[in-house]
C-alpha cells in the first residue's frame, strides 16, 4: 500500500470515529399517565404502625396535606387537601411517580407528632395507592438530646429501665441510654421492671437541681437485660457535679472500695461520705431503701470499704449524691 493509500485510510478513520462520537443519545423515556393516592392519618396510641380503634387508636380529622413533586417544595396541582372526619383523603390524578406527602402540623395539638414527615408517596398509572399515617405522643430521641431541649418542652426517649419507680423516692424511676440517664418523676400507664427497655414522653423540668421528666406517659414496655453499673472514681463524680447534664448524672454507677469516713448523721440521718482514694462523694440512702434510718450507724461500719452501686443523682447541696437502690448494692470489700 503506498503512502498516500495510508494516509487517506487513516483519515477516514478518523472522521468516522469522530461522527459517531458526536451522535446525540435517544432522549429518556417520559413516563406519562395519572393515578390516585389515598390513606388514613390517626393518632397510634398503643404505637403499634397500625390502626386500631380497640386499642384506643383514633382518626385524626381536618388535617392539612399536600403533595410536593420530590426534592422540593413545588405542591403538585390539586394536591392541597383536608382529613375528613374519619382521619381519610384522596387525591386523584397524580403524576405517576415517587412524590413527598407533607402533612401540616401549623395549629396542630402539640402532643401529636408525626415523627416521618414528609413521607415518600409512590404514585402509579391507573392505580390507587393507599397510605396509612400515624401521629405519636413523640418522637423518639436520645437522653442527651433531650436534656438539652429548653425546659418545658415535651420529649420521648427511650432507654433501659435503672431504678423502677419507687425504689429510691417516691415517684421516682431512672432509664439510661447510651448517651445519659434521666429521672423519670411519677409516670402514668404499663408497670415496667428493672431491666425492661421503655418508651417515655414527659415534660423536661428541674427539681433539687436534677434535670427529670416529669408528668410522663409510659408508651411501650418491653422486656430487657438489667444494665451492669458503670465503674467511676469519686473524682468522676466530682467532675460530673457542676453539670446537669453531664453524662454520669442519671446513669447507674458503681465506685469501688469507697472507705466510709463516718456514719450516718447529716441529711436526716441518711447521708454519708466515702472516699475511693480519690477524692470524697455522698451517699444518701433514702427511706425506700431502709425505713429506720436509726439501724444506718450499725448497718455500715465507719473505717470499712464497701462498693457503692447506685443511681449518681445531682443535687443542690452537696452537687452530687450516689442513691443505692437497695442494701444488695453495697458489698463489703478490703480495703486497698
Amino acid at each position: 500500500m503506498s503512502a498516500l493509500h495510508a494516509s487517506r485510510r487513516w483519515a477516514a478513520a478518523l472522521f468516522l470515529a469522530a461522527a459517531a462520537c458526536s451522535t446525540s443519545p435517544a432522549p429518556q423515556f417520559v413516563v406519562s399517565g395519572t393515578g390516585t393516592l389515598t390513606g388514613i392519618l390517626f393518632y397510634d396510641k398503643d404505637r403499634s404502625g397500625t390502626f386500631d380503634p380497640s386499642a384506643g387508636d383514633s382518626a385524626l380529622k381536618n388535617i392539612h396535606l399536600l403533595v410536593y413533586t420530590r426534592g422540593t417544595t413545588d405542591v403538585l396541582a390539586n394536591a392541597d387537601t383536608h382529613t375528613d372526619s374519619a382521619g381519610r383523603f384522596s387525591i386523584a390524578d397524580l403524576p405517576a411517580g415517587t412524590h413527598s406527602l407533607q402533612i401540616d402540623t401549623v395549629g396542630n395539638s402539640a402532643l401529636v407528632a408525626f415523627c416521618n414527615n414528609p413521607l415518600p408517596v409512590s404514585i402509579y398509572i391507573s392505580e390507587t395507592s393507599f397510605v396509612s399515617v400515624d401521629g405519636r405522643g413523640g418522637c423518639v430521641i436520645t437522653i442527651q438530646e433531650a436534656e438539652l431541649k429548653s425546659l418545658g418542652t415535651r420529649v420521648t426517649v427511650r432507654g433501659t429501665v435503672t431504678a423502677t419507680l419507687g425504689q429510691i423516692s417516691t415517684g421516682q424511676a431512672y432509664v439510661e441510654d447510651a448517651t445519659g440517664g434521666i429521672q423519670i418523676f411519677s409516670p402514668t400507664g404499663p408497670t415496667f421492671a428493672i431491666g425492661d427497655v421503655i418508651e417515655v414522653s414527659g415534660t423536661l423540668a428541674v427539681f433539687s437541681n436534677e434535670l427529670e421528666l416529669s408528668g410522663g406517659t409510659i408508651n411501650t414496655v418491653s422486656p430487657g437485660t438489667p444494665l451492669v453499673a458503670t465503674d467511676i472514681t469519686t473524682a468522676d463524680a466530682s467532675a460530673a457535679a457542676g453539670d446537669q447534664r453531664a453524662n454520669l448524672q442519671g446513669r447507674l454507677v458503681r465506685v469501688k472500695a469507697g472507705k466510709l469516713l463516718d456514719a450516718f448523721t447529716t441529711g436526716g440521718g441518711r447521708n454519708a461520705v466515702i472516699d475511693d482514694g480519690a477524692g470524697t462523694l455522698t451517699v444518701r440512702i433514702d427511706s425506700h431503701v431502709i425505713a429506720d434510718a436509726t439501724t444506718l450507724p450499725t448497718t455500715f461500719t465507719v473505717g470499712k470499704c464497701y462498693n457503692w452501686t447506685g443511681i449518681l443523682k445531682a443535687f443542690t447541696t452537696p452537687p452530687v449524691e450516689l442513691f443505692p437502690r437497695s442494701l444488695s448494692d453495697v458489698t463489703e470489700v478490703p480495703c486497698p
